[in-house]
């Protein structure tokens, strides 16, 4: 999972076969944590939200920024209702 700084930064202008790139690249690990974290159920829903916030904050730490999105949106959406994964424990 490696996104060059020359993608990073074509997706940052908006390119969006960059944004695709980085999409495709970093789109299993979000998924993974994601479902760990609400369950199979909306997972791709929450997924697809935490990628959102990920393209609209590029900068050149992407890798960890990846995991610092996608847990507020996963606890957001347990906020709302959405069920919890009952076999995972949220640290």
């Amino acid at each position: 999972m490696f996104v060059s700084e020359v993608v990073i930064e074509r997706a940052i202008r908006g390119e969006s076969e960059a944004q695709r790139e980085i999409h495709e690249s970093f789109y299993p690990r979000v998924y993974r944590l994601v479902r760990r974290i609400v369950g199979e159920t909306d997972a791709d829903d929450v997924s697809q939200d935490a990628f959102m916030r990920v393209l609209s904050k590029l900068d050149s730490q992407l890798g960890c920024m990846v995991s610092r999105s996608t847990r507020p949106c996963s606890t957001s959406a347990l906020a709302i209702g959405i069920q919890p994964n009952p076999s995972t424990r949220i640290r």
